[in-house]
C-alpha cells in the first residue's frame, strides 16, 4: 500500500502544487513582512489569546485541583486545566450572556481578573509531584526537521490570522450572531437564524473575544486551539511511545491540508478536536488506573471535556459516543465495574445541557433546529437544503445502490484526492496506516486501543452521514495519535523508518506550500497574502471578490457603518453576511423565512407592511441583488408572487428611498454586482420610478426570462 501511495503521490497527486522554487520564495518574501504585521496589530492580538488562555488556565487549575486528579506529567496537567477552563469560560459566558450581562465594560473586567489570575498562577504554581515518562532516546534528525517544518506552519498561520475573515459561516453566524448579541448586550432568540439553535461553546469565546478587539482575534484564538490540541496528541503519545512518535504524530495531523486551512479561519473544527484529544489523555488515563477513585475522577474529567466538545457543535456526538461505548468495553474487558463509564456519561451530559435548556426556552426544542418538525413552533423554511449544504448522505442511496458502495468504499482515497487541495485529508494517514498491523503488543494496548477504535467508528459514521471533511477534523487526531504509535513502536527497520519520515516530511512540506498557495493572488485563490504585504488595503480586500466570497456587501456595510445612526437597524434581503455590519440587524439564512416577506405576504396594504417593519424596529433595508439573484430558487430568499403583487409593488415604490446603491458592470455592461439600501420613509407622495427599473425588479425580470 505504502508502494501504491508513493507512485501516485509522485504522479497526479501534486499536480501543479509540486513546490517550486518560485513558491518557495514567495514564503520566504511573506515572512520578511512579519515585522510589518506585528506592528500593525498581531501583537496585540498574539498578546490577548496569550492571556485568554492563561486565564483558561488558572480557570481549569482550579477544578484539576478540586477532582483531585492525580499522575499526570506537567504538560498533561496545563493542558487538561486549559480545556476545562475553556470549556467553563464558555459557559460563564452564556451564563452572563442569558442575564443580559455582556455588556464590554464587564466582559473586559472579567477578562482582566482571570487574566492577573493566570499571571499569579504563572508566578507562583501550585506545588506537584510530576508523573515519569518511559525513557526515550532524543529527537532524531527527521524528528527535528519535522519540528522546523511544525514551527514554520504555526508562524504561517499567526500570520493568516491578521488578514480580513471571508468564511461564509463566520460571516453568517460564527461571528455574526455574538457581534449581534454585544449590540444587545445580550443572548438573543433569533428565529430567522436556525444557526443560533447548534451549540455555541467557541462562539461564547469569540464573544469575549470581539468584547476585546476583532475578528482577528477570533482566527488567532481558533488557531490557538489547533496548537493546543497537537500538543495535547504530543502529550498522549510521549507517555504510550517516544519523542520521535509525538513529533510524528503532531507532523500528521498538523500539517494536513484541511486542519492548515480552516486554522485561517474562525470557524470551531480546530476547538471540537481540541476537547477530544484532551478528553483523549484523561480517558487513557482512566484505563490504565488501578485504583478505582483515581479511575473515577479521571473519568469524570473526560466525561466534562467530551460534553465541552459536544457544545461545539453536534457533528461531535458520533465520536462522542464511539469513546463512551470503548470506555465501556475496555472496563468490562479488564474486569471493571462499569461505574466509571456511568460517571463518564453522566459529566458529558452535564456540560453539554445548558445548550439544550437555552434552545427550549428561546425555541421551545431542546435539539433546535434538528425536531423542527415534532417540538416548537420555529420551523426553518428550507430543512432539506440545510441538510444538503452540511452535505448530509443519503443512506439509501450509499448503501442500496452499487454506486453508492463503491463511493463509500473508496471514501478514505477521495478525500486524500479531492481536487480542492484545501479540503484534502494529508496522504500520510494512507502511508501510516499499513503499519497499525504490525506494531508490538506492549504498544501501551488499552488506550491505544481506544483511540483506534474511536477513530475508526468516527470515520465509519462520518462516512455515512457527511462527506464535509472538516467534520472529520477530531476524528483525523485521534487517527493520528494512533497510527503514530502504531509505526513507532513496530519491529521496522532503521532504513523503513528513515523512509517512512522522509515520506511523511515529503507530503508535510507539500501540504504547507499547497495550502500557501491558496493565499496568493489569481483565480480560485483567496488573495490574503496581498493585505499582509500591505499591497492592499483590508477594504479594498473586502469590497472584492476571492474564492468562496463571492457577491460581497462590504461596500454597502462601510456605508451603514459611516452613515446610519447609531440605533438603525437593517433588514438584510439577498445576503446573509452581517458580521461586518455595526448596526443592530435581521440577516436570515437562505434556509429561514425572512421576517420581511411574511409581513408583505400578511399585509392588505402598503401602510399595513410599513407598519409591521417598524414595529420590528426596521429602519433601513439593505439588498445584494446578486445574492438573490443566485438564490432565488429558494422561496425563503425571493417568494415571486408575493414580490410582485400589486400591495408590494406599492409599498416598495412609495415607501423605500433609496439612499446607497453601488452597482459593477463588465466591459459588455453585464451587471454582477448591485448593492442598495433603502431607507423606511413612508413617503407617499408618489412613486420613485427608480425602483421601479432597481435591483428587485430587475432580478423578478431576469428570472421571468430565464423561464420562458
Amino acid at each position: 500500500m505504502s508502494a501504491i501511495a508513493l507512485a501516485f503521490y509522485g504522479g497526479g497527486y501534486l499536480g501543479q502544487r509540486i513546490p517550486r522554487p518560485a513558491f518557495i520564495i514567495d514564503l520566504i518574501e511573506l515572512l520578511f513582512h512579519a515585522g510589518h504585521v506585528l506592528v500593525s496589530g498581531l501583537w496585540l492580538d498574539m498578546l490577548l489569546a496569550g492571556l485568554l488562555w492563561l486565564a483558561f488556565w488558572a480557570l481549569g487549575d482550579a477544578l484539576y485541583r478540586l477532582t483531585r486528579l492525580e499522575g499526570s506529567t506537567a504538560v498533561e496537567r496545563v493542558l487538561i486545566s486549559t480545556g476545562l477552563g475553556a470549556g467553563t469560560a464558555s459557559l460563564v459566558m452564556l451564563g452572563l450572556g442569558l442575564a443580559g450581562a455582556w455588556h464590554l465594560k464587564l466582559l473586559r473586567a472579567l477578562f482582566a481578573a482571570g487574566a492577573l489570575w493566570g499571571i499569579a498562577l504563572l508566578v507562583r504554581p501550585p506545588t506537584r509531584e510530576d508523573a515519569a515518562l518511559p525513557e526515550s532516546r532524543k529527537l532524531s534528525p527527521w524528528a527535528s526537521a519535522s519540528l522546523v517544518l511544525i514551527v514554520l506552519a504555526c508562524a504561517l498561520t499567526l500570520l493568516a490570522s491578521a488578514a480580513p475573515e471571508t468564511f461564509y459561516d463566520s460571516l453568517v453566524y460564527h461571528l455574526a450572531l455574538p457581534r449581534l448579541y454585544l449590540l444587545h448586550s445580550r443572548i438573543i432568540p433569533t428565529p430567522w437564524n436556525l444557526y443560533s439553535g447548534l451549540p455555541f461553546g467557541i462562539e461564547m469565546l469569540y464573544g469575549l473575544a470581539l468584547a476585546l478587539t476583532n475578528e482577528h482575534l477570533a482566527i488567532l484564538l481558533h488557531a490557538s486551539f489547533g496548537w493546543a490540541g497537537a500538543l495535547a496528541l504530543g502529550a498522549w503519545l510521549r507517555r504510550r511511545s517516544s519523542r520521535d512518535g509525538a513529533v510524528l504524530g503532531i507532523l500528521v495531523y498538523a500539517l494536513c491540508p484541511v486542519v492548515l486551512a480552516v486554522a485561517w479561519q474562525s470557524g470551531v473544527d480546530l476547538g471540537t478536536a481540541f476537547y477530544f484529544a484532551l478528553a483523549l489523555i484523561a480517558l487513557s488515563r482512566a484505563l490504565e488506573m488501578d485504583a478505582e477513585a483515581q479511575s473515577r475522577r479521571w473519568s469524570l474529567a473526560g466525561g466534562l471535556l467530551l460534553g465541552f466538545a459536544l457544545g461545539t457543535k453536534y457533528t461531535a456526538l458520533p465520536l462522542l459516543a464511539a469513546f463512551v461505548l470503548v470506555h465501556a468495553w475496555l472496563s468490562r474487558r479488564a474486569g471493571k465495574s462499569l461505574s466509571c463509564t456511568v460517571w463518564l456519561a453522566t459529566a458529558a451530559a452535564l456540560a453539554f445541557m445548558p445548550w439544550p435548556v437555552k434552545n427550549a426556552f428561546f425555541y421551545g426544542d431542546p435539539a433546535y433546529p434538528f425536531l423542527n418538525a415534532h417540538l416548537g413552533s420555529t420551523h426553518p423554511a428550507q430543512w432539506s437544503a440545510f441538510l444538503a449544504g452540511a452535505h448530509k448522505r443519503d443512506l439509501a442511496t450509499a448503501l442500496g445502490t452499487l454506486s453508492g458502495w463503491k463511493e463509500t468504499l473508496f471514501l478514505p482515497w477521495t478525500v486524500m484526492t479531492d481536487a480542492h487541495y484545501s479540503y484534502r485529508v494529508s496522504l500520510a494517514y494512507l502511508v501510516l496506516l499499513p503499519w497499525a498491523f504490525f506494531r508490538r503488543s506492549n504498544c501501551a494496548k488499552m488506550s491505544w486501543t481506544l483511540a483506534i477504535t474511536a477513530a475508526l467508528i468516527g470515520f465509519s459514521a462520518w462516512t455515512l452521514t457527511s462527506t464535509l471533511i472538516r467534520f472529520l477534523i477530531p476524528t483525523l487526531l485521534i487517527a493520528a495519535a494512533a497510527l503514530a504509535a502504531a509505526a513507532e513502536e513496530s519491529h521496522a527497520s532503521s532504513g523503513l523508518r528513515a523512509a517512512l519520515w522522509l515520506f511523511a516530511l515529503a507530503i508535510g512540506v507539500t501540504n504547507l506550500i499547497s495550502v500557501y498557495i491558496d493565499g496568493m493572488s489569481g483565480p480560485h485563490l483567496l488573495g490574503k497574502w496581498n493585505v499582509l504585504r500591505a499591497y492592499q488595503s483590508q477594504s479594498d480586500y473586502l469590497r472584492n471578490e476571492h474564492v468562496s466570497y463571492g457577491q460581497p456587501p462590504y461596500a454597502a456595510l462601510e456605508f451603514i457603518n459611516e452613515k446610519l445612526p447609531p440605533d438603525a437597524k437593517v433588514l438584510f434581503l439577498g445576503d446573509s453576511r452581517a458580521y461586518y455590519c455595526d448596526r443592530d440587524f435581521i440577516a436570515p439564512t437562505v434556509y429561514d423565512s425572512n421576517p420581511f416577506w411574511i409581513a408583505a405576504k400578511e399585509s392588505k396594504s402598503p401602510a399595513e407592511l410599513d407598519a409591521k417593519l417598524k414595529a420590528m424596529g426596521i429602519t433601513h433595508i439593505f439588498l445584494n441583488a446578486s445574492q438573490l439573484y443566485a438564490n432565488a430558487s429558494l422561496p425563503s430568499v425571493l417568494p415571486r408572487a408575493t414580490a410582485q403583487s400589486p400591495i408590494f409593488r406599492k409599498f416598495w415604490t412609495q415607501d423605500l428611498t433609496p439612499i446607497f446603491e453601488k452597482r459593477n458592470t463588465t466591459s459588455s455592461g453585464q451587471i454582477y454586482s448591485w448593492l442598495v439600501i433603502y431607507k423606511l420613509t413612508s413617503n407617499r407622495s408618489g412613486n420613485h420610478p427608480h425602483h421601479t427599473t432597481g435591483p428587485l425588479f430587475t432580478v423578478i425580470r431576469g428570472l421571468q426570462q430565464q423561464t420562458r
